[in-house]
C-alpha cells in the first residue's frame, strides 16, 4: 500500500476511534463536562454554567417524585426542575431551599405541585425569578413569598388558582412582573397591595366577567396590563383612571360589544392596544380621540361600519382590521384622519370590500409603506388606486380573484420593495404592468397562478424574471 494511503487510513482510524470513544462516554462524564465547577451533581440532572457563568442544575428528565436537593451544591444559582407534559413529576414543596443562600433563578414547572407552602423559599434574598407555572396550585397566602424582598419576577400561570386573601404578595415589594394567566382567579379587594413596583401584570385566561375598578388602585405603576380572554363585555371608566401609566393593553379574544367616544382618554401614555378578537360591529365617532398608537389591533371583530371622525385628533402608526365585516362609501372616508400617521394597514380578508372601497379606505394615506389586501376577494382595482400611496414598500394582493392588473395600477409604486401576486387566478402580466416594476427593484412573488405559457406576453414577463427578483 503506498505511503500517502497508509497515513491517510491511520488518520481515518485514529479519528473513527475519536469519535467512538466520545460516543460511548458515559452519560455522566457528559452531563458533568463542568465538572470543576460543581462538587456535586444529581444524576438525574445537567450541570453547567450559564451564559452569565453562574452554575445551573437542570432536571427535565420527567417522572420524579422529589427534588435532589442533597445531591446539589448549595452555592447553585439557577435551578430548573421541570418535565415533558406526558411524563410530568409529582411533588410537593417544603423548607427544602433553605441552605441555597446562592439561588437567583428557580424554575418548577409541569410537577403537579399542589401548594407553595409557608416560608418554602426563605431566606432567599437574592432570588430574583421565581416560576412555578403549569402546576396544581390552588390558594395562595402571603407567607408563601416570606423573605423574597428582591424577587422581580413571579409566574403562577397554568394552575388552579381561584381565590385569594387580601395582600398575598404585600412581601413582594420588588416585584417587577407578574404573570397570573391561565388560572380560576377571581379578582379579591386589595389582591395587589404593597406591589409599588410593579410593570407588567398577566391576567389573561381567568374567567373575570368584569373588574372592580377599586381593585385596580394599588396598580398605577403598571405600564404592560394584559386582559386577554377574561370573559369580559365591557370595562368601567374608572377602570382606566386607575391606570394612568398603561403603556400597553391586550384585551384580544373578550366579549366587547361597543367603544364609547374618548373610551381611553385616562390612558395618555398608551402605545399598543389589542382588541382583536371582540364582538365590535361599529366604531364610533372619537373613539380613539387622543390616542398616539404604535400599534392598534381591531381584528377578528365583526366591524362592518367606521365613523368619519373614529380616528379624528389621533394617530396611530400600525392598524390592523383584517378579518371584519367593512364597507365604506365615497363621503365616510373613514381613515383620513390618520393621513400624516399610519405606516402599516391590514385590511386582509374582508369579504365585503370591494376594488373602489379599497381605493377610498387609502386615498390619503400619504405614509403608508405596507399595506395587506390578501384573501378579500378583489378581481380587479380601478387605475389610480395607488397613485396617493406612492411611497409603498411591501403590497400583498395574494389570495384574491385577479386574472389581470391594468395597465397603470403599479406605475407610480417607485419604492415597492415585495409585492405578493400569489394565488390568484393569473394567466398573463401585461407588458406595461411589467414595464412599471422594471425601473425598480421590486421582489415579485408569484407562484400558484394558472400562468399560460403560450400567450405572447410570457416572453416579456420571462426577461423580467430573468433580471430581477421575481419568485415563482
Amino acid at each position: 500500500m503506498p505511503q500517502q494511503h497508509c497515513q491517510l487510513l491511520t488518520a481515518f482510524v485514529v479519528t473513527t476511534a475519536l469519535v467512538a470513544s466520545a460516543l460511548i462516554q458515559p452519560a455522566g462524564a457528559q452531563r458533568n463536562s463542568n465538572q470543576d465547577h460543581f462538587r456535586r451533581c444529581p444524576q438525574q440532572c445537567t450541570c453547567a454554567l450559564d451564559i452569565n457563568q453562574g452554575k445551573k442544575i437542570s432536571c427535565e428528565s420527567g417522572g420524579l417524585s422529589d427534588v435532589p436537593f442533597l445531591q446539589m451544591d448549595s452555592d447553585v444559582q439557577v435551578f430548573h426542575f421541570t418535565a415533558p407534559p406526558d411524563l410530568p413529576n409529582e411533588i410537593s414543596l417544603g423548607r427544602f431551599f433553605g441552605r441555597f443562600f446562592a439561588l437567583e433563578e428557580i424554575r418548577i414547572t409541569h410537577s403537579r405541585v399542589p401548594a407553595i407552602g409557608e416560608n418554602s423559599f426563605y431566606p432567599l434574598r437574592k432570588l430574583q425569578i421565581l416560576d412555578l407555572s403549569h402546576n396544581n396550585i390552588s390558594t395562595l397566602i402571603d407567607k408563601d413569598f416570606y423573605g423574597l424582598q428582591q424577587l422581580k419576577v413571579l409566574n403562577l400561570s397554568s394552575n388552579d388558582i381561584s381565590k385569594c386573601p387580601s395582600a398575598p404578595f404585600r412581601h413582594l415589594q420588588s416585584l417587577t412582573s407578574l404573570i397570573l394567566s391561565n388560572n380560576r382567579l377571581q379578582l379579591a379587594p386589595r389582591l395587589f397591595y404593597q406591589l409599588k413596583n410593579l410593570q407588567r401584570l398577566d391576567l389573561s385566561g381567568n374567567p373575570l366577567n368584569s373588574i372592580d375598578p377599586d381593585i385596580l388602585k394599588d396598580l398605577r405603576p403598571v405600564t404592560r396590563l394584559y386582559l386577554a380572554r377574561c370573559n369580559l363585555s365591557s370595562l368601567h371608566s374608572l377602570v382606566y383612571q386607575q391606570l394612568p401609566n398603561l403603556e400597553h393593553l391586550d384585551l384580544r379574544d373578550n366579549k366587547l360589544t361597543y367603544l364609547a367616544p374618548h373610551e381611553f382618554r385616562h390612558l395618555s401614555r398608551l402605545q399598543f392596544l389589542h382588541l382583536d378578537g371582540n364582538k365590535l360591529t361599529t366604531l364610533k365617532d372619537l373613539t380613539f380621540d387622543g390616542q398616539a398608537l404604535a400599534y392598534l389591533g381591531l381584528s377578528r371583530n365583526s366591524i362592518s361600519a367606521v365613523e368619519a371622525c373614529a380616528f379624528c385628533n389621533s394617530s396611530i402608526s400600525e392598524l390592523n382590521l383584517s378579518r371584519n365585516r367593512l364597507e365604506s362609501s365615497a363621503r365616510d372616508d373613514p381613515l383620513r384622519a390618520l393621513s400624516l400617521s399610519i405606516e402599516k394597514l391590514d385590511l386582509s380578508y374582508n369579504p365585503t370590500l370591494r376594488g373602489s372601497m379599497v381605493a377610498e379606505f387609502i386615498r390619503n394615506l400619504h405614509r403608508l409603506n405596507v399595506l395587506n389586501l390578501e384573501g378579500i376577494g378583489l378581481y380587479d382595482l380601478p387605475a389610480t388606486t395607488f397613485s396617493s400611496v406612492t411611497g409603498l414598500r411591501q403590497l400583498y394582493l395574494n389570495k384574491n380573484s385577479f386574472s389581470e392588473f391594468r395597465y397603470s395600477l403599479f406605475l407610480e409604486l417607485k419604492k415597492l420593495e415585495v409585492l405578493n401576486i400569489s394565488h390568484n387566478n393569473l394567466k398573463f402580466l401585461r407588458s406595461s404592468v411589467i414595464r412599471s416594476l422594471n425601473d425598480t427593484n421590486t421582489r415579485v412573488i408569484m407562484h400558484d397562478n394558472p400562468w399560460r405559457c403560450q400567450t405572447c406576453y410570457m416572453n416579456h414577463l420571462l426577461k423580467y424574471a430573468i433580471s430581477s427578483q421575481m419568485t415563482s
